[in-house]
C-alpha cells in the first residue's frame, strides 16, 4: 500500500487509536489479546533510537513523505508545507523505560521553556493547570477505551475541578514517541478543564469543546517545534519501523503521532478544526455518559 492509500486509510477511522495497556504488557490489535512485553518495545525503542542517531533520512525523503497532506482532506490547504531533516537534540528522543505522569509534565516544562517562541495565553494557562491538577492528585494514567489519548471527567452541575488521566499506552508510547509530544495530550485537556472553570464546557456542545481543546493543543505543537519538522519526522520513522517489525505496538505510536501531523497542518484554523473535530467521529452530546459526570476527551 502507498504511503498515500496508508493516510487515506487511516483519516477514514479514528485518528488517537491507543491501547489500554496494563502494566508490563503492550496490546496487539491483530490477536486481540496482551501478548507484547514491555522488553519488546524496548527493543523496538532501540531499533528506533539508532535510527535517529544515524540520521540517514534525506531532506528530499521529508518532503515526499510529507508533502502529499497538500490535499487529502485533513486539512485542505492548498500549498503544502515543505519540510526539512530536523536534527534532534538528546533529550527529545524516546526515554529507556515507561513513563511516569510527572516526566510527560516535565517533558512538556522543558519544550515550553526553550522554546524561543511566547507561548499563547492559553498554553500558558494549560501548562499552570496540568502542574496544579498533578500536585492535587487530578491527574494521573487510566485504563479507558482504546480510541482516546485522555479525557477530563467533571460534573455538569458542580464548578468543583474534575479529573484528567491520560490512557494507560502512554506509559508504554513513550519508549517510542518524545514525551514532549505526548504532553500535546494534556495540554487539550487541561484545556477542557479550564473551559469548564470559566463555565464555557457543555457537555451538549461537544464539537466547540473540542475546537477548543485542539486549537490549544495546535498551539502548543506551534510553539515547541519548527513548523512541525519534529512531528513530520518522528512519523516517518515510527511508520517505517512499524512495517520493518510488523508491530501493532509501533503502530499505534506512529497513528498517534500522523494524528498530531494532521492536527498541526490545520495551522489553527478553525474551519479546518471543525473538519478534523468531524473527522474524529465526535457527537454533539456524546460527552453525556451520564447525568453527573461527562467526559471529554
Amino acid at each position: 500500500m502507498t504511503v498515500m492509500a496508508k493516510m487515506k486509510a487511516f483519516l477514514g477511522s479514528l485518528l488517537l487509536t491507543l491501547a489500554v495497556v496494563p502494566a508490563g504488557r503492550a496490546f496487539d490489535e491483530v490477536s486481540g489479546t496482551l501478548s507484547a512485553r514491555v522488553n519488546d518495545v524496548g527493543q523496538a525503542a532501540d531499533d528506533l533510537r539508532d535510527t535517529i542517531n544515524n540520521k540517514t533520512i534525506s531532506n528530499e525523503a521529508i518532503e515526499n513523505r510529507t508533502y502529499g497532506f497538500s490535499n487529502i482532506g485533513i486539512p485542505s490547504a492548498a500549498v503544502g508545507i515543505r519540510f526539512k531533516k530536523y536534527n534532534w537534540h538528546e533529550s527529545e528522543t524516546p526515554e529507556a523505560k515507561p513513563a511516569s505522569v510527572q516526566g510527560i509534565l516535565s517533558a512538556g516544562d522543558r519544550a515550553l521553556s526553550r522554546s524561543k517562541s511566547v507561548p499563547p495565553p492559553e498554553v500558558t494557562k494549560a501548562q499552570e493547570r496540568a502542574n496544579g491538577m498533578f500536585g492535587m492528585g487530578k491527574l494521573g494514567f487510566e485504563s479507558m477505551e482504546a480510541n482516546k489519548a485522555g479525557e477530563y471527567e467533571y460534573s455538569a452541575q458542580s464548578s468543583a475541578l474534575g479529573r484528567i488521566d491520560l490512557n494507560d499506552f502512554m506509559k508504554v508510547m513513550a519508549m517510542l514517541v518524545s514525551q514532549d509530544l505526548l504532553y500535546a495530550t494534556v495540554a487539550h485537556e487541561s484545556r477542557h478543564a479550564n473551559d469548564h472553570q470559566d463555565g464555557t464546557l457543555s457537555p451538549d456542545e461537544v464539537k466547540a469543546g473540542e475546537v477548543a481543546a485542539f486549537r490549544t493543543e495546535y498551539e502548543y505543537l506551534e510553539t515547541i517545534t519548527h513548523n512541525g519538522e519534529e512531528i513530520a519526522t518522528a512519523w516517518i520513522k515510527l511508520n517505517d519501523l512499524a512495517e520493518r517489525r510488523h508491530s501493532a505496538v509501533v503502530a499505534r505510536a506512529a497513528d498517534y503521532v500522523f494524528s498530531l501531523l494532521a492536527l498541526y497542518r490545520t495551522k489553527g484554523d478553525e474551519k479546518k478544526l471543525k473538519e478534523y473535530v468531524d473527522k474524529m467521529g465526535y457527537q454533539e452530546g456524546s460527552a453525556k455518559t451520564s447525568k453527573t459526570s461527562p467526559f471529554s476527551s
